[in-house]
């Protein structure tokens, strides 16, 4: 059984009831004294907060009498020792037949009742079988809907676990992880540019761009300026990836770039003049998803030492037109004052994985807010969340 935490309700989720189920309350008994108090209280106070609990047993006793005594409703199904089932609902004029599925049921009395089943079966395997095919066609009938998941993080949260989390109506273009609070899937736009990754050696910077290049792989075009460890070289034969490696390369990217920028600004001006209530940003959302991402800023603005000023021009050109901009910055680092630099160091949109040292480009409120090994911090103009990442072997 994995370990979950209760999370703050938005208001919205407030309203709406939420039921924990678990089957065979052994197995929380196994996971110790901490969880077995934390249902005490749950199977208490969950009622009153719109939380309900419906719980399984083999026995009696694996069900503390303080835990069992907060439930009104309670089954008892056929057991070899009636007693067993007089001391869960409590005495009874009915004596419980033999007949499957047949159970005593305590409410305000006790009575017997007949327990549904989805499916017709002969035995357990069937039972499950039939289940799976039952679930297959609810499944097919509304492809569109799902039922919402409950709220709990995964232990081990790899990128291919990733879009088992996405819900349709996402308001970014990449998603960097779950939001430990929601569980949700949180990420960025392509206009929050740029977008900078700041974290100390081997804290995640290079697996966080390899998260976001399998997801523009394929739907966009995204061009790779790699750090020396060459982190990102295996990425270079994914689908729309432009994998920058030599001054010549640079330069080619230097020259695509400018006419990327020139077109896209014509296209917007034309936009701009037939529809009134366009916007530059609405306008250039509407283009096809093009991505510039740079792992080692440093290196970058060595290797672009040569083009200047031209540099920084280009780069905001691009961020304004729609290009989205992803940056990772080592904390110790990025000590430079050009202009390129400073417009770095400015950014409003950013994930942090460690303490930021002297950079401290995002505002942390106080030191122990700092996230652990697979966590980090998504900032948006000032605010931020915690996020499990994901982990990309790809």
């Amino acid at each position: 059984m994995q370990n979950f935490t209760v999370y703050n309700q938005t208001d919205e989720e407030r309203l709406r009831a939420i039921v924990i189920v678990v089957d065979n309350f052994d197995v929380v008994r196994e996971s110790g004294p901490e969880m077995e108090e934390f249902f005490t209280r749950l199977s208490r106070d969950g009622a009153g907060l719109g939380i309900f609990l419906i719980i399984t047993a083999t026995r009696v006793n694996g069900v503390k009498y303080s835990i069992l005594n907060n439930f009104k409703i309670k089954i008892a199904g056929y057991l070899f020792d009636a007693t067993e089932a007089s001391a869960l609902v409590g005495k009874s004029s009915y004596k419980l037949p033999e007949i499957r599925g047949r159970a005593l049921v305590k409410t305000v009395n006790v009575n017997i009742m007949q327990v549904y089943t989805m499916v017709k079966f002969e035995n357990d395997i069937e039972y499950n079988q039939k289940i799976k095919e039952l679930i297959g066609r609810i499944a097919a009938k509304y492809p569109d809907r799902r039922a919402p998941r409950i709220p709990v993080l995964p232990e081990q949260f790899r990128y291919e676990m990733l879009s088992d989390f996405a819900d349709g109506r996402e308001p970014f273009d990449l998603a960097v992880g779950l939001e430990v609070e929601s569980v949700t899937r949180a990420g960025f736009t392509r206009d929050q540019s740029p977008f900078v990754i700041i974290g100390e050696t081997a804290k995640g910077k290079t697996n966080m761009l390899k998260v976001l290049l399998c997801q523009i792989a394929g739907s966009g075009t995204a061009y790779v300026f790699d750090s020396a460890a060459m982190g990102l070289y295996p990425c270079r034969e994914k689908e729309g990836i432009v994998y920058v490696q030599d001054e010549d390369e640079f330069e080619d990217f230097m020259d695509r770039m400018k006419r990327l920028c020139a077109e896209r600004k014509l296209r917007c001006r034309q936009a701009l003049e037939e529809d009134d209530a366009m916007t530059p940003t609405a306008y250039y959302r509407t283009e096809d998803a093009v991505y510039i991402v740079i792992d080692d800023m440093d290196k970058f603005l060595a290797d672009g030492s040569a083009f200047g000023e031209e540099l920084y021009h280009v780069m905001t050109d691009a961020a304004e037109c729609g290009v989205g901009i992803i940056v990772t910055v080592h904390s110790a680092r990025l000590k430079g004052y050009d202009a390129l630099s400073k417009w770095v160091k400015a950014a409003s949109h950013g994930l942090v994985l460690s303490p930021q040292g002297t950079l401290n480009i995002f505002p942390v409120r106080v030191q122990r807010e700092y996230p652990q090994m697979g966590r980090g911090l998504l900032f948006h103009n000032g605010e931020y969340v915690t996020v499990q990442l994901p982990e990309c072997g790809k």
